[in-house]
């Protein structure tokens, strides 16, 4: 497993990564831990020492025709042979296609969504422009960079007077401001873009918050959709992972058998249309009205104690351990479909 990671969602994966390990079968794997850390040194580490700023072993790797080792990177002895990576990392510089990049080009198996996947379900804008394309509504918004930031009237006049403010490459809420005012609005603009150099302003919606847990390569499993409901102003940082009384969750979310219904179906789709693989979450809006906005999609969602996406497959059937194995399997079965494909393909080339 690798964890850590250089983003400002070091310390949710290390909570991940914790909670994975406590739910993990311990007699079908035999697991090595790889922690970054916020400078991006790798190194191998002891389970106790997941949390530690004292660095392991650092280590790099090597990759031969059939097997790729972990290697220790000041003697150049072999430490490890690496069946399978489980990526545990949030974020940017993890969940963004870099690690999947890498880890394709060392030719392992790796569970979750592939380099494109992951990129582009990465970066909201993105995400929205290929959702919209295919009918699938997401929340009206701008973009803003550093170059060019909408006046808060021409955005007011477009989206409404109550705006969100959001990095277009970051998860957990790190970042994300929710804004009624000018002043306000030119005070969050210049601390979001600390964050990232291309924001989101979106409209805001009113409605409940619902998640969805999809899993699988071809063949495409939603879970049982799950709702948050916040205390507070919105979801935020602070009551996804710090303040355990400001929001709950239940599953199955509170909406209409129609309306669960529609929430599966769509992300199954959304999955579909932006090349998913292995897991993804896809978070909504369900407004009053009926109408259903995807808000984003998460191809590494949290797999904390308090996490969604472990829950809804709980309360589907599929426990945590038995998770895992499929993520596991799946990361396998596409490995060898790859691999399968590349043969195929020298084969014509001959």
């Amino acid at each position: 497993m690798i964890c850590g990671g250089k983003s400002t969602e070091h310390e949710i994966s290390l909570l991940s990564t914790q909670s994975i390990l406590k739910h993990i079968d311990r007699k079908r794997y035999h697991i090595h831990l790889i922690k970054i850390d916020k400078d991006g040194l790798w190194s191998v580490i002891a389970e106790d020492e997941i949390s530690s700023s004292v660095a392991g072993t650092s280590v790099t790797f090597i990759s031969a025709k059939d097997n790729t080792w972990l290697i220790n990177a000041e003697s150049g002895e072999r430490i490890i042979t690496i069946d399978v990576v489980f990526p545990v990392l949030h974020g940017m510089n993890g969940e963004d296609g870099t690690i999947q990049g890498l880890l394709s080009l060392l030719n392992v198996p790796y569970v979750g969504c592939g380099v494109l996947a992951s990129a582009t379900c990465m970066d909201k804008d993105v995400t929205k422009r290929l959702l919209e394309k295919e009918g699938l509504s997401t929340a009206p918004y701008r973009c803003a960079y550093q170059n060019h930031i909408p006046t808060y009237e021409s955005l007011v006049l477009e989206l409404g007077d109550i705006l969100f403010i959001k990095p277009a490459n970051l998860g957990s809420s790190v970042g994300v401001f929710k804004v009624k005012n000018k002043k306000e609005y030119e005070e969050k603009i210049k601390e979001a873009f600390l964050y990232d150099h291309k924001l989101l302003i979106e409209k805001a919606i009113v409605g409940k918050e619902v998640e969805c847990s999809v899993l699988g390569n071809q063949e495409v499993k939603t879970a049982i959709p799950g709702e948050v409901v916040t205390a507070t102003d919105f979801y935020d940082f602070n009551s996804k992972y710090v303040d355990k009384e400001a929001s709950k969750t239940l599953i199955p979310a509170n909406i209409s058998v129609e309306q669960l219904a529609r929430v599966k179906k769509m992300a199954a789709k959304a999955y579909r249309i932006l090349g998913c693989e292995g897991l993804a979450r896809v978070d909504f809006f369900v407004c009053s009205s009926g109408d259903l906005f995807i808000n984003e999609v998460n191809t590494m969602p949290g797999f904390t104690q308090i996490s969604m996406y472990p829950a809804m497959w709980e309360a589907a059937g599929l426990s945590y351990p038995e998770l895992i194995n499929e993520l596991i399997r799946l990361a396998f079965d596409r490995h060898q479909q790859h691999l399968e494909i590349s043969l195929q393909a020298k084969m014509l080339i001959k």
